[in-house]
């Protein structure tokens, strides 16, 4: 399975919101449902998660949603739902996790939500994950058909850990190069990931938090350089202090195999990583790079560009 984020007027995930709101309004009186509808799930404070899984037919499938919304010294967990094909699969106890990491890249100590009486696989998810009951909070109304319940999470480097490339991840960090702007036409993604496991795939690294893809780097090493490509953490994770962790680390590997000085490369339209790579000690060289292309990703060469893709 694999998260990323979802807009809540994407078809797929309309269809679940549909289907959670019919099974509510069999639980409970419209007056103690009290569902966000599409339109505050899109504002500015709230992020949408939705789940994929591959099913029987061996093609992805939406197979769960959830969001979180971000509110004054806390945030609120709305929206949970997993398809009942896919259930029993540990995908929601997942969405959570993701959900509450969310929150703490916000600097939010605290995650709330509310949900019903007559949800009892729910609120056992919630117990299991650490959730206690507290009294109605922000503009809950007192209601014998409600459960409060909040959890302190911890901050995110905590749960942060860094591990070579599985091809369990494949999607996930394809999904994040495209959200950071790292893939251009003239680059196949997957023709990348391919060459470098092909040469020292130890030196590819991910950035996990439970099990979802935060950051990526890429290092190599030809014996006289080493080189970094594909640094990217995902928006909603920066300034955080992953990118320094996933640089560390490289550098660290890097020193353990005798690599005496590590070069890396920036397209001139990405201004603001430079900041980054100074700040850890990175100088800009006087050097010009040229480049030769010997294998094109591309079958139309009319639509390679002069420039070269650089990945960071």
């Amino acid at each position: 399975m694999w998260v990323k984020n979802v807009r809540a007027d994407n078809q797929e995930v309309l269809a679940l919101i549909r289907k959670l709101d019919a099974y509510q309004a069999t639980l409970y009186p419209a007056e103690s449902n009290h569902l966000d509808d599409t339109s505050t799930l899109m504002q500015d404070n709230v992020d949408m998660l939705g789940v994929w899984v591959r099913n029987e037919e061996q093609q992805d499938a939406l197979a769960g949603i959830g969001a979180v919304k971000y509110l004054d010294g806390y945030a609120e967990i709305k929206r949970m739902y997993v398809s009942r094909d896919y259930r029993k699969m540990g995908i929601a106890r997942h969405l959570l996790q993701q959900l509450e990491h969310l929150a703490a890249a916000r600097s939010l100590p605290l995650v709330r939500l509310e949900t019903g009486i007559r949800q009892d696989a729910a609120i056992g998810l919630y117990r299991k994950a650490g959730f206690v009951p507290i009294p109605p909070f922000g503009d809950y109304p007192e209601d014998p058909l409600s459960v409060h319940m909040e959890k302190s999470v911890p901050a995110v480097n905590t749960a942060l850990h860094i591990t070579p490339f599985e091809d369990a991840y494949r999607n996930q960090v394809i999904y994040l190069w495209q959200a950071c702007g790292l893939t251009v036409p003239w680059n196949d993604p997957e023709k990348d990931i391919r060459r470098k496991l092909d040469h020292s795939p130890e030196l590819f690294f991910l950035a996990l938090l439970d099990g979802r893809v935060v950051g990526t780097c890429m290092a190599g090493y030809d014996g006289h350089r080493g080189w970094f490509y594909y640094l990217g953490v995902l928006p909603e994770f920066r300034r955080l202090g992953i990118a320094g962790k996933l640089i560390r680390h490289g550098e660290s590997c890097l020193t353990a195999i005798g690599c005496p000085k590590i070069n890396l490369m920036v397209r001139k339209t990405n201004t603001k990583v430079v900041g980054f790579y100074k700040s850890a000690a990175y100088t800009d060289d006087p050097v010009t790079v040229l480049s030769k292309r010997l294998i094109p990703d591309i079958e139309d060469k009319n639509t390679e560009r002069e420039e070269t893709g650089y990945r960071q």
